[in-house]
């Protein structure tokens, strides 16, 4: 039997419940819509640097250098959003060597704020040889980053957004790339 036929009025909701429920719809409805899609990140590659060789085991073994990139991200919204992952290549000499980049990041950038981050690159040693003799008359190597991140907005409603470009000119010290690659 319901409620009415024993005589009682139908149980209402707390209504702290009801605001809780209303709250949520609200932010819900807010995040998702059109007009309050979240702002693309701002990423300004910061500067990049040769930190040493790397060796990486496996058949066969393969010998290189390590190029860290410095990003600023900077996020212009109300919430945090997280950068997942960073897709692209590194073009070095105006393009004529291409790295690729493909890095899980993991990174979130508080709302309102400019957040550093970096990430690593392999230059394979035949690369980094091939560069250095094209760049003996150069104090530093030009390289551009072109690619994308993908974005988490909110970590409540994990709203995701792919392929917010990146693109960055900078220069490293050529010094750097030569102590850093054997034989270089």
């Amino acid at each position: 039997m319901n409620d009415r036929t024993l005589g009682h009025m139908p149980r209402r909701p707390s209504p702290s419940l009801f605001r809780s429920a209303i709250t949520a719809l609200g932010i819900l409805a807010l995040a998702t819509s059109s007009g309050c899609s979240p702002k693309a990140p701002l990423m300004r590659v910061n500067g990049a640097q040769i930190e040493g060789a790397s060796i990486t085991m496996g058949l066969p073994p393969s010998i290189g250098a390590i190029m860290r990139v410095y990003v600023l991200g900077e996020n212009q919204n109300s919430f945090d959003i997280q950068i997942r992952g960073v897709r692209g290549e590194v073009q070095m000499l105006n393009g004529r060597y291409r790295l690729p980049v493909s890095m899980a990041l993991g990174t979130w950038l508080p709302s309102d704020r400019t957040t550093p981050f970096n990430f690593s690159i392999n230059i394979p040693v035949t690369v980094g040889i091939a560069i250095l003799r094209e760049s003996v008359a150069m104090a530093c190597v030009p390289y551009t980053l072109q690619g994308v991140a993908d974005v988490t907005a909110t970590s409540t409603f994990r709203l995701d957004k792919d392929n917010y470009p990146i693109s960055q000119n900078g220069c490293i010290p050529r010094q750097a790339l030569l102590s850093a690659i054997p034989g270089g």
